[in-house]
């Protein structure tokens, strides 16, 4: 399997092509290798999103970070 540098991604969604799929693309963030699904690069495509640089997990943990932080309330039991 070839490994190529999330740098060297194209820009544009328009310059990918299905070989993209073949190939381990190492995080810009985590150098930790991700692949693509024939279903995510189709779901690029269809919404002209450039590819992403980064691991998928890392992406998520900046989902996170946005999310307000989670609050606790003190309640009584409704069965109690």
């Amino acid at each position: 399997m070839e490994i190529i540098q999330a740098k060297d991604l194209p820009d544009n969604i328009k310059d990918v092509d299905d070989s993209i799929l073949d190939k381990a693309i190492i995080c810009e963030e985590s150098s930790r290798p991700y692949r693509l699904i024939k279903q995510e690069l189709d779901f690029y495509r269809e919404h002209n999103i450039p590819l992403p640089r980064r691991h998928y997990e890392v992406r998520f943990f900046d989902r996170l970070d946005v999310l307000p932080p989670m609050e606790l309330f003190l309640r009584k039991c409704d069965k109690c």
